[in-house]
């Protein structure tokens, strides 16, 4: 059984300032006397919440009690049949088959179930009673929306949502009347966050776990931006209060015993820190049992670092001139390819951005911005239509790409899409989904040929918005139907035919946006040519202001601007090279430049040496190196 003391002792040696330990749920780590709440059997009458949180508050540390109401033990279902979620022939859903030790299966609960509706809320009172806790965490509380037996099944994503709130908002209330002091992290995923707003209004943190995982091989891994990006959506979401990021620094569940390999364990914990989030790092051993300890060495890395440069991590508002709108409502919430395509240029690139979402499609959230990116944001209201033409009028540049607009807010078609006279259109075609063996075709001398000389076809593909051209518009590009049918791009005489121009856009341009026919983004996601990044970077060029801070380095060095004060903090996470990171690859002469005064890599305080241009350089760097920007006096 644990050593409290002993555990909070291990812990803090790795420069932890809290500590996370199941509280109750599948069991209780506690005597709980509530019928239902299965003690776990290795208890022994002892009270290990109670030791723990004293231990860790001797010791300084916060202690977070972690419940898990998603799953009973099978004994337990049997006894009460309308707590368990069903499979559609009415069976009990069992979760993870026969166990190892011995152990009961593991059944789903309900959330409409008498068990979390019910038995939760007796819990938790009963908990938070005896311990007084200084922060929880529900692990999976979103889980298992099925009905219990008797109950209405939710049938839509409405329904299902307000299942979930009147769940967690029961949950959250009842701790606020024995524990009022507890914090309550509310759990969000960067992509999939429709009900963003009513979380953070019944949260007073957020948390989210963006998984560097392998064990579903490498074409499943995440993006080396994606801890980035999930740390600024819950950033931006609280009001630039730290989001509490967990990192499983393990290649998957599958081999959680063991670490992901140094470099990039690193570079994804960087990611957190430099986006201005916190790390909650899990272990499956206790750390004096750990048998890999190169993951102990990763994680005191990554505290040690975190402190050093808390100065200027603290008391900071993320800049960031771009905003890109990450589609919370179906069908663009459903599928994020185009989004995660775009996230993927503005992160090659260096350009700062914060990440939007259709409630944030207002004169209030724009202002401050100098360019707006619509990855195929579907669905429009007339207000946000209004708000994204003001942005523009007032000078604000926007991108939009494929379908954005062609639905209002109700997933109505639209015979006209929104923002048709701001993005050129005069009328709208049809969507062709299989564009196989196509290309872009650009016009002569446009903005396109400054990233894209030497050609004037780029790599096409499926799917593509057929429109009509408003007369004031310019056509930067034209769809080169395909040269030839699926399967024939081999064969005579179809591989020396060449491609044909159509009369459809692929790329329009007016005074104040860039429309792109194609999903520009997917091809990012799908391909990753630098043809289709430097598409959207040309248009990004031509349209936008230059940013503040500019930064030259190879692709794969990231970057993140903060302001703080009378100073900006600038990050750079080196993620160069091949994924899963093996070795660090030094990026050497990285040039910044800035309207600054001086520029000094902190906490080490060694300036940056200043170019004829009076720009600066960067001589090296490693994981990930935070400079500090005192603007030019002045």
């Amino acid at each position: 059984m644990i050593d409290a003391p002993a555990l909070i002792s291990q812990v803090k040696a790795l420069g932890a300032n809290g500590i996370v330990l199941n509280t109750g749920g599948i069991y209780a780590w506690y005597p709980s006397q509530v019928p239902g709440h299965t003690i776990h059997p290795s208890l022994d009458g002892r009270d290990m919440v109670a030791e723990a949180a004293k231990a860790a508050r001797e010791a300084g540390l916060a202690f977070v009690g972690r419940y898990d109401f998603s799953l009973i033990e099978q004994p337990l279902a049997d006894q009460n049949p309308n707590w368990v979620a069903r499979t559609d022939d009415g069976a009990p859903l069992e979760i993870g088959g026969p166990r190892s030790d011995g152990m009961p299966p593991l059944i789903a609960t309900a959330m409409t179930g008498a068990y979390r509706r019910k038995v939760a809320l007796e819990i938790l009172a009963e908990a938070h009673w005896r311990t007084p806790l200084d922060a929880v965490f529900f692990n999976a509380p979103e889980s298992f929306l099925d009905a219990s037996e008797g109950a209405p099944q939710p049938t839509d994503t409405d329904s299902a949502s307000a299942a979930f709130f009147e769940t967690w908002n029961a949950w959250g209330a009842t701790i606020a009347q024995v524990d009022p002091d507890c914090l309550i992290l509310g759990r969000f995923n960067a992509f999939q966050y429709r009900d963003l707003d009513q979380l953070t209004d019944t949260s007073d943190l957020l948390t989210s776990q963006p998984l560097d995982w392998l064990d579903g091989g490498l074409e499943t891994q995440r993006p080396s931006w994606f801890a980035a990006l999930t740390t600024k959506v819950g950033r931006r979401a609280m009001g630039d209060k730290p989001p509490v990021i967990i990192v499983h620094a393990t290649p998957g569940l599958s081999w959680r015993h063991v670490g992901l390999p140094s470099v990039e364990a690193r570079m994804w914990l960087s990611q957190v820190l430099a986006n201005g989030g916190g790390l909650w790092h899990t272990l499956t051993s206790l750390p004096d049992q750990q048998q890999d300890t190169r993951l102990l060495d990763d994680i005191r890395w990554a505290n040690q670092r975190a402190q050093a440069a808390e100065p200027w991590l603290k008391d900071t508002k993320a800049f960031a001139s771009i905003g890109i709108v990450i589609a919370r409502r179906k069908p663009s919430g459903s599928n994020h390819s185009e989004a995660a395509g775009l996230v993927d240029v503005l992160t090659s690139a260096r350009r700062f951005y914060h990440p939007l979402s259709e409630a944030d499609l207002t004169d209030e959230s724009l202002k401050g911005l100098d360019a707006l990116i619509l990855p195929s944001v579907e669905c429009l209201s007339q207000d946000e239509e209004a708000a994204i033409t003001r942005f523009a009028e007032a000078g604000g540049a926007v991108i939009a790409t494929f379908r954005t607009g062609w639905r209002d807010e109700t997933g109505a078609a639209r015979s006209t899409p929104a923002l048709a006279n701001l993005m050129g259109i005069a009328s709208a075609g049809e969507r062709v989904d299989d564009l196989y063996a196509s290309y872009l075709s650009l016009t002569a001398e446009t903005p396109l040929s400054r990233r894209l000389s030497g050609t004037t076809l780029v790599a096409g593909q499926g799917p593509f918005q057929e429109v009509v051209p408003r007369s004031d518009a310019a056509v930067w590009a034209k769809l080169a139907t395909p040269f030839a049918a699926r399967g024939g791009v081999g064969k005579p005489p179809e591989r020396v035919r060449k491609p044909e121009i159509s009369r459809f856009p692929a790329v329009i341009s007016t005074t104040k946006a860039v429309y792109f026919a194609h999903a520009i983004g997917s091809l990012v996601t799908r391909y990753g040519l630098p043809d289709h990044r430097n598409l959207v970077l040309a248009a990004l060029d031509h349209v936008a202001k230059p940013q503040k801070v500019q930064i030259e380095a190879p692709t794969g060095v990231h970057a993140s601007l903060f302001e703080q004060g009378d100073r900006l903090v600038l990050h750079l996470v080196n993620a160069v090279g091949q994924r899963p990171l093996a070795d660090c690859v030094p990026v050497r002469n990285t040039i910044i430049s800035a309207d600054a005064e001086v520029m000094r890599t902190v906490p080490d305080g060694n300036d940056l040496k200043r170019r004829a241009d009076g720009s600066f350089v960067l001589n090296e760097l490693d994981v990930w190196k935070t400079i500090e920007i005192r603007p030019a006096k002045g």
